[in-house]
């Protein structure tokens, strides 16, 4: 056992983790280009482009007679909308060239002007956060002890058997959630085991980057430093006094105050636009909606019954991670049964996942939409479910030795079940579904009001199935012809109409859809390729026996 792996060590070097890496970005930004929406869709975004506009231009940050909830007048009676920093500030650079190109063009239009800065910026934008958050996903497996291939195999496997693959396209918040804590991890993990302030310090910005657009990411910090304040106790043999004692200064000196400087940019921000320290912009917008409507509940917008919003985010079937993650339950179920054999290092982060996910859910279980209104699944619990199903294939090799032929097949069509699900969710707009079952507007309704929403009219058929029912569908009725049209851009621009005719004609359709189409089935059989690479050069042996241990990284 040990010749085998000493003869898999060169396949450790930093050269072949890097030679992966590329590989893995490279994929994801070619799949992510491929399967957007070209448009920001959601209106979170599009009010995060607007702030990110203003940012610069000093252009009304919305419109005068937008009356909509999210947005709230502030200081000196100006009108913002609602949300944090974050997302706006990773817009910002393509709103710049965005910007700047139409006034090259002279593009005066002001409809379509907004229609081509809009895409400008979601192409320069969304899809290289999608390959920086695989990137980083990879970075933090490698650091959790698993080798160049299978690291790259796990996240091949949460890009087409998670809700990655959904959020790369709808251009929500969630992708750079992801990259962030992903990212705080990784250089965590390394001040861990190298001690350099600088890792601690890209540790906290990551994390302190979250917080400009959730406070929620406190959860995140909590849970987090506390799986690393483990690590150090139990690697380095150490008491709970020596291990704190041993950081305290780094901590003190960097991580805090880098972090404390991110929390005072989110209360500028605040302050400079509702002239308030200590509020929340949800507490805000809660103030306005009790004034407007009297009869409401006084806790609103946490009206939504406890227990029913924490446990329907484990079996809803409009929204539970039971029907959306199958994967997750199968990484669950795996640490939780092979837990002796499984290493410390990603028996500490999945535990981890696992609270912080528990967290979210019991957070959001009485916000008066605890799925998120229109997402696939429930999208305030996407970044734990992501992280934690990302765990299922290393926990799978680790015990891979000792599992049946019926175990395996079992693994696979859960595996296969769960790519048929998340390569669904990304064909048409989440909209359907939840329009059809009337979740949306009984759910407002009722939860607005404190109503339980037991007494609305919500036919519970799951939406994954109805999902496949729209796609078949969209296709026995025509691609361009079906209520049903698939969200790519590539397709959806072909469908555009003017006074009732398509814009371009059926050859210029036919010949964009098999190009595409083309280039699609091309990305999937190179990532194919490198997937049967990846894993005929997989750096774990296997023992007749022997359970394999993933290497500690020194």
């Amino acid at each position: 056992m040990l010749q085998t792996r000493l003869a898999d060590a060169p396949l450790r070097t930093r050269t072949h983790e890097k030679v992966w890496g590329k590989r893995l970005f490279w994929l994801t930004l070619c799949l992510s280009l491929l399967i957007d929406t070209g448009w920001l869709g959601l209106v979170d975004a599009q009010y995060r482009l607007r702030t990110a506009h203003w940012l610069w231009t000093g252009a009304p940050p919305v419109d005068e007679e937008d009356s909509s909830p999210f947005v709230l007048t502030g200081v000196n009676g100006t009108r913002h909308s609602w949300y944090g920093l974050g997302q706006s500030v990773l817009m910002l650079p393509g709103d710049l060239v965005a910007t700047l190109t139409i006034r090259a063009t002279g593009l005066n239009a002001s409809e379509k002007q907004n229609q081509l800065r809009e895409f400008i910026v979601v192409i320069l934008t969304f899809p290289l956060l999608a390959a920086a958050a695989a990137y980083a996903l990879y970075a933090l497996l490698l650091r959790l002890g698993l080798t160049s291939t299978e690291a790259f195999l796990s996240v091949l496997v949460a890009l087409f058997a998670t809700r990655l693959l959904n959020i790369m396209q709808i251009h929500q918040e969630d992708i750079h959630l992801l990259l962030f804590l992903a990212g705080a991890t990784y250089w965590l993990l390394r001040w861990l085991d190298d001690k350099r302030g600088l890792f601690l310090g890209l540790a906290a910005a990551c994390f302190g980057f979250n917080l400009l657009t959730r406070l929620t990411t406190g959860m995140d910090v909590i849970v987090v430093t506390t799986a690393i304040a483990v690590l150090l106790v139990r690697e380095q043999k150490l008491s709970w006094r020596d291990a704190i004692q041993t950081r305290t200064k780094q901590i003190f000196l960097i991580f805090v105050p880098v972090l404390l400087l991110f929390v005072l940019t989110d209360r500028l921000f605040h302050f400079y636009r509702f002239g308030e320290w200590t509020s929340t912009y949800l507490g805000l917008v809660a103030k306005r909606v009790l004034s407007e409507n009297p009869g409401w509940p006084a806790s609103w917008p946490w009206t939504y019954p406890f227990w029913k919003g924490f446990l329907e985010a484990f079996y809803s079937p409009l929204w539970g991670v039971i029907f959306f993650d199958p994967l997750f339950v199968v990484s669950a179920l795996l640490f939780a049964v092979g837990w002796k054999e499984i290493p410390l290092r990603l028996k500490v982060m999945a535990l981890a996942l696992g609270v912080l996910w528990l967290g979210y859910a019991a957070f959001y279980a009485r916000y008066y939409s605890p799925p998120g209104f229109t997402a696939w699944g429930n999208r305030y619990l996407s970044v734990p479910t992501i992280l934690l199903s990302a765990l299922a294939l290393p926990a799978w090799l680790t015990l891979r030795w000792r599992a049946s032929t019926i175990k395996a097949a079992a693994f696979a069509a859960v595996l296969a079940w769960s790519i048929a699900i998340q390569l669904s969710s990304i064909v048409l707009h989440p909209n359907h579904e939840i329009l059809q079952s009337g979740a949306l507007e009984q759910q407002i309704q009722s939860a607005a009001t404190g109503q339980d929403q037991a007494e609305a009219r919500i036919d519970y058929f799951p939406t994954i199935f109805r999902r496949f029912q729209n796609i078949v569908t969209m296709i026995r009725e025509g691609v361009l012809d079906s209520e049903f049209q698939p969200h790519f851009f590539a397709v959806r621009a072909l469908y555009a109409k003017s006074g009732g005719a398509y814009v371009f004609p059926p050859y210029v359709r036919q010949g964009v859809l098999i190009a595409w189409g083309v280039s699609f089935v091309g990305l999937l059989i190179l990532i194919i390729k490198f997937a049967r690479e990846a894993s005929s050069q997989r750096s774990v042996g296997y023992a007749e026996g022997v359970a394999p241990k993933l290497l500690h990284r020194e």
